[in-house]
Parts: structure tokens; sequence; C-alpha cells
């Protein structure tokens, strides 16, 4: 596969998908087994019900029930505002208890796959409950920016080629140096994680006529970086970064 072969990713990525999901009828609902992993290494599930409008999708509660377990605080108004911010960022909502989204017919792939993307994305706030860590990991890459003067819009949903919203954590104007650009965070950059960003990416790029540069910064403060996972982005023209190394990256990101 050459980096310019943006179908066999897609082609990949979607094998890995099918490959690993498992669906069962449970009581009135159709639990759905995904690839993905939590920070146990278990599968995620999402349950789908059927509604009088259509479907409705959720993780059952069991997100925010593992933050609970982890000694995350999730009714304190900063847990509570990292937990809707997160969901909010892919089109998800919650009460406080579970994740959720509605969907039809027409959109329930495209819904399912922003629901497994916000599961992940609130899994990954129970760092909040580790004395030793101050704060997000996308807090501290949004921090760092500002400091380096570098501008940028937040959380920015991008249509690619799928048809589906891909969330851009970072996105960077266009100037008369270098063109658009989006940086991508990863908290937890295992296999999984590292595929759902580049698929995110390619689907993105895949539709533009003008050139997107892109780059990702993998928090190694709790995690060894493998060499896979550094040759997984060399191959589809993404400059990675590891945090201790943030430094490299400003001159492309400023300028």
């Amino acid at each position: 596969m050459t980096m310019t072969d943006w179908h066999g990713l897609v082609d990949a990525y979607a094998d890995w998908l099918r490959q690993g999901i498992q669906a069962e009828v449970i009581g009135g609902a159709v639990a759905i087994t995904t690839p993905f992993l939590d920070r146990h290494n278990d599968h995620l599930q999402i349950l789908v019900r059927e509604t009088a409008k259509g479907f409705v999708l959720s993780d059952d509660g069991e997100i925010i029930r593992d933050l609970i377990t982890g000694g995350v605080d999730v009714k304190s108004p900063r847990r509570r505002s990292a937990i809707e911010a997160a969901a909010a960022g892919f089109g998800i909502q919650t009460d406080g208890r579970s994740l959720f989204v509605e969907a039809r017919s027409n959109n329930i792939g495209a819904r399912a796959h922003a629901l497994i993307q916000a599961m992940i994305a609130v899994n990954d706030l129970y760092v909040l409950a580790r004395q030793r860590v101050a704060s997000l990991f996308f807090e501290d890459v949004g921090k760092w920016l500002d400091e380096n003067e570098v501008r940028y819009s937040m959380r920015v949903k991008m249509t690619g080629k799928s048809g589906y919203d891909q969330s851009i954590d970072f996105l960077i104007p266009r100037s008369k140096e270098q063109p658009e650009r989006v940086l991508q965070t990863l908290t937890n950059p295992t296999k999984p994680f590292v595929m759902n960003s580049l698929f995110g990416i390619e689907d993105v790029r895949r539709l533009r006529t003008t050139p997107l540069d892109a780059f990702v910064v993998m928090n190694d403060r709790r995690h060894d970086i493998s060499d896979e996972v550094l040759d997984a982005f060399v191959a589809y023209d993404v400059r990675s970064t590891l945090w201790s190394d943030r430094a490299e990256l400003i001159p492309a990101l400023a300028a």
C-alpha cells in the first residue's frame, strides 16, 4: 500500500471493523460489540433500540459507570463539563448517566461511528482521577498552542469522503507559507486509536481539492510509543510527534 492509495487505507480499516464487530439481541435491543478497546482492554459495546422515530444508540451507561469506579467525581462541575464537552464534540448527548444519540435508517452508521468516538474520548477522562495529572492532554495541547501564538479553531467537524463527520481537534488556517493544517491529539496512542485517527484524517483529505497537512501529537508521559505506531503515521504522510518533542512542531504550526 502506498501513501497515495487512500482506498487501501479505507478498505483495510473497513475490513478490520467488519472482522471485529459482533451483534446479538439482548432483550429489546441489539448489542453491538466493536473492536475498539477501553482502558481495561475490554471491547466497547453499544446498544441499539428501535423507537417510533427511528433508533436510539447508547453505551448503556457503561462509560460513566467506569469513570465513577475509577474515582472520577462525575458530579463536580469541572468533570461534568469535561464529559459533556467530549461527548458534544461528536454530536452525542449525555444525561449524566449514559451517552446516547438518536438515529434514522439513513444515518445510523454515521451515528454509531460518532458514538464510538465519543465513548473513546469520555473513557479517556479517567486521567482526571489521578492526582498527578493536572489537566486533560487536550487542554495541555491547547495551552501550548496559545503560548506559542498558534492560531486555531478547536473541535471542528469536517465531513469526509465517507459522508461521516470527523472531529478535528485543532484546525489551523492557511497562511502564505503553509497550507491549511489539522492537529490531532492522542492521549492513548494504541493501535485502535491510531487507526481511528488515521481514518479520520484521510477521510477528510479524500474530499478536498486543496492541500491539507496533518499533524498528530502523542502523550508519551504515560505511554511508551511503539515503532509500529510511528511507522503507521509515516506511511500516510502524517507528521507525528511525541509530547516531549513538541517544540519541533512550532515552526510548521505557527507559520
